[in-house]
């Protein structure tokens, strides 16, 4: 089946800002995964002759907020006056010693996302946004268009196994194209200028951001896909298929889903065909996951958008050779070794993952449960992250966690909480008794009495050291029972912990 499309130019709005003329951008956050796919952006700009010849970049991170006073008293030193712009992320607030700096001198502070929009141009931006998905959906359209020579930018919240960092120019060109994440969790998506915007789920999350809740979250979507000139949704999620009900008419609407037999690609989970214009075709990927085959399905019909001339089994088989994105379903060991008395010498899987929403967590159990029988056991860790999430989803935190059958066993260590603040009440402890379930256990940090940095920690798990006050425990109840898997989950320092364990 060839694919056909056509191919409308959208005026990109003005530059806020002209990067040629820069001779030195600062980025406060820089050790973030986002900020640190713009300095590979401009990085490569600079080494293609495309910046001024005497650009610098300069950085500074939130561990800076942990030295000592003697150390932050000799900040002006190392940071540059003459300094012409200064990037943040959301995590920098303007009471950070740098921010401070920088105001002070009245040096122009921009968000990241602003930033994204400067690297991009004059490329037409591909924008994925949804409340779960983006990075994998982002990756594997991204490693789509790769695949079918259109040399495309990118800006990705993972790091792609197959390609040197999360960031890549796009061809200094309006004929360029440039797939980029759009982050709602800020309402930074809302600053995208969108050629394509793709929307991948939309459920309640990140509601300090969102006081209207979900109702604010659905309009601030709608409004996104609204300010595109195409739009690709999946309507397994009620809201937006209600949104392409709306606009049934439109005929640069598109659609995927794995319910809806009415979407312009339809996704047959059971036989893993796909269904496209009245074709159908085997799919199947070399990244686990029932969801990718999903997200897939979004990179399809971004390739049909931009390019024509190619056919459907030959789009998937390029999919095929996509190795996936770290921390997502990611399998990093696959003969981590057991010495266990009670069950000899033996092998376990060990897979890290991203997930931090209740309805990311039953994803991936749905995909765990499909590489697993009855008969085979696996551990389960999940580190919640922040309070306030854990707090506004406690009750679908224990529903997820009570579908959870007997032979996948869940640890569930004290809550992630960064540059949160404790609640009284929320906390890990008390979600694994509200549960109560056998085989749903709190992992106490008491239990490795050897680790110095356990007596340091606090209540919510803000370890010095987080894999060594953790991996010990683990270890010790991977001996306790014959498993066959290991999944390590969580969007905080648990990734840590699955870090140590790929060094076996």
């Amino acid at each position: 089946m060839k694919l056909e499309s056509p191919m409308h130019k959208k005026q990109n709005k003005e530059p806020l800002t002209n990067l040629k003329t820069m001779k030195r951008i600062h980025f406060l956050g820089a050790e973030g995964i986002g900020m640190q796919a713009l300095i590979t952006i401009l990085e490569e700009k600079f080494s293609k002759g495309e910046l001024d010849k005497d650009f610098s970049i300069g950085k500074s991170d939130l561990s800076y907020l942990k030295k000592s006073d003697e150390e932050k008293a000799k900040i002006d030193s190392r940071l540059l006056t003459e300094t012409d712009l200064v990037v943040r992320s959301t995590a920098i607030k303007e009471n950070d010693p740098d921010y401070k700096f920088f105001s002070e001198k009245n040096i122009p502070i921009i968000h990241r996302s602003e930033m994204l929009n400067l690297v991009s141009e004059p490329a037409r931006q591909i924008v994925i946004s949804g409340t779960h998905g983006k990075t994998s959906t982002s990756a594997l359209t991204a490693h789509l268009l790769i695949e079918l020579g259109l040399e495309p930018g990118f800006a990705i919240g993972g790091i792609l196994k197959q390609y040197p960092g999360n960031g890549k120019a796009a061809i200094d060109s309006p004929e360029g194209i440039f797939v980029m994440e759009g982050d709602e969790s800020d309402k930074s998506f809302m600053r995208s200028n969108p050629y394509i915007a793709v929307v991948t789920d939309v459920e309640a999350d990140h509601l300090e951001n969102y006081p209207g809740g979900l109702e604010e979250i659905k309009n601030c979507f709608y409004k996104f896909l609204d300010e595109a000139e195409y739009k690709i949704i999946c309507t397994n999620n009620q809201i937006l298929k209600d949104y392409a009900s709306a606009n049934s008419e439109n005929k640069k609407l598109f659609s995927y889903s794995s319910s809806d037999e009415e979407a312009d690609i339809f996704l047959d989970l059971e036989k893993n065909t796909l269904s496209f214009k009245e074709e159908e075709e085997n799919i199947s990927l070399s990244i686990p996951g029932t969801f990718n085959l999903l997200n897939s399905c979004a990179a399809l019909l971004t390739a049909f958008i931009v390019k024509s001339g190619f056919t459907l089994t030959e789009a998937i088989k390029k999919l095929q050779s996509f190795h996936g994105t770290k921390r997502r379903f990611e399998l990093i060991n696959d003969k981590y070794e057991v010495n266990s008395k009670a069950h000899g010498d033996y092998k376990i899987k060990i897979y890290d993952d991203y997930a931090h929403h209740p309805s990311e967590v039953q994803a991936l159990l749905a995909s765990v449960k499909t590489m697993i029988n009855g008969n085979e056991k696996a551990l389960f860790i999940y580190q919640p992250h922040h309070p306030e999430r854990t707090q506004q989803f406690w009750t679908d935190f224990k529903n997820t966690f009570k579908k959870f059958p007997e032979n996948i066993h869940v640890f569930i260590p004290d809550i992630y909480v960064a540059r949160s603040k404790h609640i009284e009440g929320i906390n890990s402890a008390k979600l694994v008794e509200e549960i109560k379930l056998e085989h749903i256990k709190y992992l106490d940090p008491a239990l490795n009495q050897s680790a110095v940095e356990a007596s340091k920690a606090d209540v919510q798990g803000n370890f010095q050291n987080t894999a060594s006050t953790l991996k010990p425990i683990i270890e010790e109840q991977l001996k306790q029972d014959k498993y066959k898997y290991l999944f390590i989950v969580g969007a905080g320092n648990i990734g840590k912990v699955a870090e140590s364990f790929t060094i076996c």
